[in-house]
C-alpha cells in the first residue's frame, strides 16, 4: 500500500521522491538521498556472523558530503567486519560513480548495491556479509590484524555475486 502511495506521489510531485510516514507523504528536495537511519535497522548495534569457531561482528554505515544548500552527495555504503575482541577492522566501502548505484534515496533501499550491467548485492543481508568476508579473506585480509583496512567494495563485487549465485 505505503509503495504505491509513493509511486503516486512520486508522479504527482516534481520535487523529488516522496516518503510515506502514517497516511502523510513527505517530498524530500530534489538532491536529498533520503537515507533516513530511523527507517533502517539500528546502526549503532553490531550483528553477529559466526563462521567455523570465529565470531565476527559486522554492521553497515551511510556517508554522504552535505553541501551548503541541504542537498547530499558523494552517498558511500560501507560494510564494516571485525573480529570480536580483535582490534583491526575491515572497512568494505561502496562508493557511487559511474556505472555504480549506491542507495540515494528513491527508488534504491538502503544497502542495496548494484552495476550497471544488473548485478545487485543487499548489504544487510548476513549472506551477503559472509561473502564478502570469505571474499576479503581470499585476497588475503587477516582478521587477527592489529590494524584497520579499507577495501574497495566494487573490486570485491563480482566475486561476491559468484559466491552468493547472483551473477
Amino acid at each position: 500500500m505505503a509503495s504505491a502511495r509513493i509511486r503516486a506521489a512520486v508522479a504527482s510531485h516534481g520535487d523529488g521522491p516522496g516518503v510515506v510516514r502514517g497516511a502523510e507523504t513527505h517530498f524530500l528536495p530534489r538532491g536529498h538521498c533520503g537515507y533516513d537511519p530511523r527507517m533502517t535497522r539500528n546502526g549503532t548495534k553490531a550483528r553477529r556472523l559466526v563462521v567455523g569457531g570465529d565470531t565476527f561482528l559486522w554492521s553497515l554505515r551511510h556517508t554522504h558530503r552535505t553541501l551548503d544548500d541541504g542537498r547530499h552527495t558523494e552517498c558511500c555504503e560501507t560494510l564494516v567486519l571485525r573480529l570480536f575482541r580483535a582490534r583491526g577492522e575491515l572497512r568494505i566501502a561502496f562508493r557511487g560513480g559511474p556505472g555504480r548505484t549506491v542507495p540515494g534515496g528513491f527508488p534504491t533501499a538502503s544497502g542495496m548495491v548494484g552495476t550497471a550491467e544488473g548485478g545487485w548485492l543487499n548489504l544487510h543481508e548476513p549472506g551477503t556479509a559472509r561473502a564478502l568476508l570469505d571474499e576479503a579473506r581470499a585476497r588475503g585480509w587477516r582478521p587477527d590484524d592489529p590494524t584497520r583496512r579499507e577495501l574497495d567494495g566494487w573490486a570485491l563485487f563480482a566475486g561476491v555475486e559468484d559466491r552468493r549465485g547472483t551473477r
